[in-house]
């Protein structure tokens, strides 16, 4: 149901998978069979299935923790994230959360990539044209910036 058009039944969705996967008030965890199943389903998501759970973070910022503990089970996660991070034609919400969870969950392997795209965008605000055959991306791009800084600064401390 991770990817059903109605948000409040996704929202729902991943709040409760993520619920499955932490540790309940007298310190157990859910049957080892759910998590595994829970696991193992989320392992072998794509691109489509990351960007629906990422959705809800956007959506219902509350839930971006929800959304935090489940992507950490995908193995295509961090390209993932590094990808939507780095495209122009993503919202800017989106690449705000793919760059703040790419430090929060530490994906040291996102680090320069993170680093060229602050470079880039603090070359342009020191007043480098874009080219005109090149994406221009939003002006708003500006706004990625000090989520930039925090999660390159999170990634440095963690290696």
């Amino acid at each position: 149901r991770l990817f059903d058009p109605n948000m409040g039944i996704r929202t729902k969705i991943v709040a409760a998978l993520a619920d499955l996967m932490r540790r309940k008030e007298d310190g157990t965890y859910a049957a080892e069979g759910v998590r595994s199943q829970v696991i193992s389903a989320i392992s072998y998501f794509d691109d489509r299935g990351l960007f629906a759970m990422l959705e809800v973070g956007i959506n219902q910022a509350e839930r971006m923790a929800d959304v935090e503990k489940l992507v950490k089970y995908s193995p295509q996660a961090g390209k993932f994230l590094k990808k939507v991070a780095a495209d122009r034609t993503e919202t800017l919400e989106m690449r705000k959360a793919a760059v703040q969870l790419l430090g929060q969950i530490g994906y040291v392997n996102a680090l320069s990539e993170l680093e060229r795209l602050r470079n880039r965008i603090e070359t342009r605000l020191a007043g480098q044209k874009s080219m005109p055959f090149a994406p221009s991306g939003s002006g708003d791009e500006v706004a990625l910036l000090p989520d930039l800084q925090k999660s390159i600064l999170a990634l440095k401390a963690s290696t």
